[in-house]
């Protein structure tokens, strides 16, 4: 059955006089059913290693997803620099850590990253709707993804034009394309305007950057996605400052330290 039969019947239901408990149940079911056909989420996930289970599945599926390690580290909130690291890449080793440590008031339930990236698979495949956070977490899940993937990575100076560049254009692929992990496993995307408008990281560039009539465009978005896998790490701040430039803004601007 084609994905627009599906919403056809999505659409009948949430507008006919079935109950919504009923409803509910039945969306339920047609989740679990997707991800049944995906093959990827087999088994209850309960820890990081079944996480692990599943994005090994997804590497022979997909080499964009290949040879990806998880691992765990704990750090807390740093008051002196108002900063919270909830995952970190390190493309050489080719692992993706999560953050254990849990900061009250940071996320809407009090959870660690590592926790909601668990709970976001084992909802997936019981065909349960994402919360917002589980969602978010899946999306920094991938904006980690993203550095491994990239060909022409290369280490760049924490804070300088270079590295805020080149995390600027990641963050920016990561909120419009995480949902190609989510529905990799047979899930669905329910809070994408609101991670894209509402997400933490790199928020004020992002929030400038979104406002160029232009990233609108899905042909903007693909060359973006295409510049950063493929491009020198240390050359994206070049190309960023090129595009601004034909496209009515400027790199300063978009890098400047003033409030949003």
């Amino acid at each position: 059955m084609s994905s627009e039969s599906l919403q056809e019947i999505e659409d009948w239901l949430l507008n006919s006089k079935i109950s919504t408990v009923d409803i509910k149940k039945i969306l339920r079911n047609r989740r679990k059913e997707k991800v049944k056909e995906k093959g990827v989420l087999t088994k209850k996930i309960e820890n990081l290693n079944d996480v692990q289970g599943v994005l090994n599945k997804l590497g022979k599926q997909n080499s964009f997803f290949d040879n990806i390690k998880l691992n765990t580290f704990n750090e807390s909130y740093d008051e002196k620099n108002n900063s919270y690291t909830a995952m970190k890449a390190e493309h050489d080793s080719r692992e993706i850590f999560l953050n254990e440590v849990i900061v009250p008031g940071m996320y809407s339930e009090l959870k660690s990253p590592s926790l909601y990236v668990i709970d976001a698979f084992e909802n997936i495949r019981q065909g349960r709707k994402l919360t917002f956070d589980e969602e978010y977490m899946i999306e920094t899940l991938y904006h980690e993804i993203l550095h491994l993937a990239a060909k022409k990575w290369k280490p760049l100076k924490k804070g300088s034009s270079q590295c805020l560049a080149m995390e600027t254009m990641n963050q920016f692929v990561s909120r419009h394309n995480y949902g190609e992990l989510i529905e990799a496993v047979g899930g669905e995307l329910y809070h994408q305007e609101m991670v894209i408008t509402n997400g933490k990281g790199y928020s004020k560039y992002l929030k400038r950057l979104n406002s160029i009539k232009s990233t609108k465009s899905e042909k903007i978005k693909r060359e973006f996605k295409q510049t950063l896998l493929t491009t020198d790490y240390d050359k994206l701040e070049l190309w960023l400052n090129d595009f601004l430039e034909k496209n009515g803004g400027s790199l300063q601007r978009l890098l400047s330290n003033e409030p949003q």
